[in-house]
């Protein structure tokens, strides 16, 4: 009795101890699967945040913006003109079949799956609602209807709706491909012709701008001439008026000197009779007064007109000059004298003098002296303003 007891006391600590090695070696699996199962689950929860929950699937019409129209008029067709009719258009969407505006979405419903789907996933077992413990089939716990089951399922079918919109996405390219390439093809054989179209518009548009210029150019000559026959018609105009002047005061001077030389002949007489009775010595003075041979320097008067082709001037002098060419009183004849004229500010070789004159004949009454132009003196062509002076000795 004593040897069955040890016997037996061994044996039990025999199973005892493999027991506890079974034990390690479950713990370690234990481990395993807990720590798969955790993965399992982790990943799970991932994949369902990838993947779309299928509320916004549904076909939806295409909205106004997405239609695309396109002229399918032959633009080579000689038969047809831009000035004729409206050009046909098709909407290029319109022909590809099944195309589904929810295949452009970018921004889908994904499934949200947090602890309570966690926690279904390991709801693997049909729980006995009696026992509550997992229903057995055969020699198998029951799985079919559970809660993680379920779940799982629900995630297949979302891959799989969301496989089949990629698989209707997919089948769409390839007609857009083909509408592509004939829109493509139908804009290949546009190019050159546009191409063409813009070098043959921009060449003229730069024709035009050139005809543009030079119009400017001779409307702006226009205009100049325009103003420079306005100007010579208001000189012509003037120069009528001074030539009217001119006749007038030539005429008057015609006059005057008619008188002139009559007087002049019964003076020539008149000296011839007292030279006879006395002839003077050079110097003295005689019963008419002594030859006045020069004028004191400085300016003497203005010339008021010119004309250079005739040789000739009319010369306004100051009272003084007058008094020193006749006298004090002015009754003394007209010397023949030559005087200087000079222009301020004219820069010639001789300074600002540009000729001489020689008075000629006075016009009685008036400051005025016709004299004849110097050729010989002349630095520039005389005229109006001009001064007279008297040059020093």
């Amino acid at each position: 009795m004593n040897k069955a007891l040890h016997v037996f006391v061994y044996l039990f600590l025999i199973g005892v101890g493999a027991a506890l090695w079974y034990e390690y070696q479950l713990n370690d699996k234990r481990s395993e699967l807990r720590d798969r199962n955790k993965l399992l689950e982790d990943y799970l929860i991932r994949i369902a945040s990838k993947v779309e929950d299928g509320s916004d699937y549904a076909p939806q019409a295409l909205p106004a913006e997405y239609e695309i129209k396109i002229d399918t008029d032959d633009p080579f067709d000689p038969g047809l003109r831009p000035d004729v009719g409206e050009p046909t258009l098709a909407d290029i969407l319109g022909k590809v079949t099944g195309y589904n505006a929810t295949y452009e979405v970018v921004e889908h419903t994904h499934l949200k799956w947090g602890t309570p789907e966690r926690e279904a996933l390991r709801d693997a077992f049909i729980i006995d609602a009696t026992t509550g413990k997992p229903k057995v089939e055969g020699a198998n716990l029951k799985t079919d209807d559970s809660v993680a089951q379920k779940k799982l399922e629900e995630l297949v079918e979302r891959m799989d709706a969301q496989n089949k919109q990629f698989e209707k996405t997919r089948a769409v390219f390839p007609t857009l491909r083909a509408e592509l390439a004939r829109v493509t093809e139908l804009y290949n054989g546009v190019t050159p012709h546009l191409r063409a179209y813009i070098y043959t518009n921009e060449t003229q548009v730069s024709e035009i701008g050139k005809l543009k210029e030079e119009k400017a150019g001779l409307e702006a000559d226009k205009v100049k001439l325009q103003n420079d026959i306005k100007d010579q018609r208001q000189t012509i105009e003037s120069l009528k008026g001074d030539l009217d002047q001119a006749q007038e005061e030539t005429a008057n001077v015609r006059d005057e000197l008619e008188k002139e030389v009559k007087m002049v002949e019964a003076l020539k007489k008149q000296v011839q009779t007292l030279l006879q009775q006395r002839t003077p010595t050079p110097g003295q003075k005689t019963e008419l007064g002594q030859a006045i041979s020069s004028l004191p320097f400085g300016d003497k008067g203005e010339i008021i007109r010119a004309d250079n082709d005739f040789m000739y001037a009319i010369v306004r002098f100051d009272e003084t000059a007058m008094q020193e060419l006749k006298g004090k009183d002015l009754s003394q004849p007209l010397p023949m004298l030559e005087l200087a004229v000079k222009r301020k500010g004219f820069n010639g070789p001789a300074g600002e003098l540009v000729g001489r004159i020689r008075l000629r004949q006075e016009v009685i009454g008036k400051p005025l002296v016709m004299c004849d132009i110097l050729s010989n003196w002349s630095q520039d062509p005389l005229q109006p303003g001009d001064i007279v002076f008297a040059v020093r000795e």
